[in-house]
């Protein structure tokens, strides 16, 4: 998990020019810039960056035809990664530890306040 949060800090924090390129969602775990038209395929991104993200779920996190940014697809993937191992390993999740339920309140707030209402 610890890995997860970090690269999230290190995409927030990267100045490769591409994570900021408008790009739409096409299909499988392709994108393509709207300023050059250049198609880019997610797995061979998220693994030239050497992701801790399961790259091979890529093309679970873009919506064909949804305008966005190489940086916001991979934040959100890897936000998505967090909340599943979070709930993965939580099967009691009244058996949370204080730093899960820390990453719970952060990453899925509505379950944390669902356990905290019971």
């Amino acid at each position: 998990m610890e890995r997860l949060i970090a690269e999230i800090e290190k995409v927030k924090k990267d100045t490769d020019e591409i994570l900021d390129r408008k790009c739409i969602g096409l299909y499988n775990c392709n994108v393509i810039f709207l300023d050059s038209k250049e198609e880019l395929c997610l797995s061979n991104y998220f693994d030239s960056k050497k992701s801790c993200f399961d790259y091979y779920f890529a093309g679970c996190y873009i919506k064909p035809g949804e305008i966005t940014t190489i940086r916001e697809i991979h934040i959100n993937a890897l936000e998505c990664a967090i909340k599943s191992r979070l709930l993965e390993h939580s099967h009691n999740l009244h058996g949370l530890e204080p730093k899960e339920l820390i990453l719970l309140k952060k990453y899925i707030p509505d379950v944390y306040e669902y356990i905290n209402n019971k």
